[in-house]
């Protein structure tokens, strides 16, 4: 939660469907809406964020990337819970490789869910927000990346819940 505010924008790169909202967050449709290449995903990403539930064993099997499956409901998920737990998880990826520890998973990200503008964009949304980034100011950043983005009324809430949370934290450790 401490480290610095990623830089934008993201690698270019030819792969379709792809957004990229920092150097280390991307986005995309899943597989169910558009098939991927897990290939050629492996190639760019070290680690693959599912909202939605896939099966894990071809993106595992590629053996270069790891697999965070967190399905959420749609137009009303991920909740501040759920992105809460997910930044814990890629938060100690980035400790164990900043550690030298041997390890798949790590940024860049892919985030995906089925159509890779609402929970995708929400959990983005909520990376950046849980770096320190006000919550409109982070859907700005993947707006940006994504002008298709579709974060509801509901999702929105969940980023606002987010960032007091983050907030509330950042005041107990002073």
């Amino acid at each position: 939660m401490n480290r610095p505010l990623l830089s934008r924008p993201g690698p270019k790169t030819d792969m379709k469907h792809v957004f990229w909202v920092t150097e280390e967050l991307a986005g995309r449709p899943g597989p169910m809406k558009y098939p991927w290449d897990i290939s050629e995903l492996g190639e760019h990403f070290n680690t693959i964020i599912s909202l939605v539930k896939v099966d894990s064993r071809p993106i595992v099997e590629v053996g270069r990337m790891d697999h965070v499956l967190m399905p959420s409901s749609e137009f009303h998920g991920p909740t501040a819970e759920q992105m809460g737990d997910m930044n814990h998880i890629l938060d100690g990826m980035d400790d164990a490789r900043e550690k030298g520890w041997s390890l798949i998973g790590g940024p860049p990200y892919l985030f995906h869910c089925y159509a890779g503008r609402g929970r995708t964009c929400t959990a983005i949304a909520g990376r950046l927000v849980w770096q320190g980034m006000n919550p409109l100011k982070a859907l700005k950043w993947v707006k940006d990346a994504c002008p298709g983005m579709n974060v509801t009324k509901a999702q929105m809430r969940e980023l606002v819940r987010l960032g007091m949370a983050v907030r509330e934290m950042g005041e107990k450790s002073r």
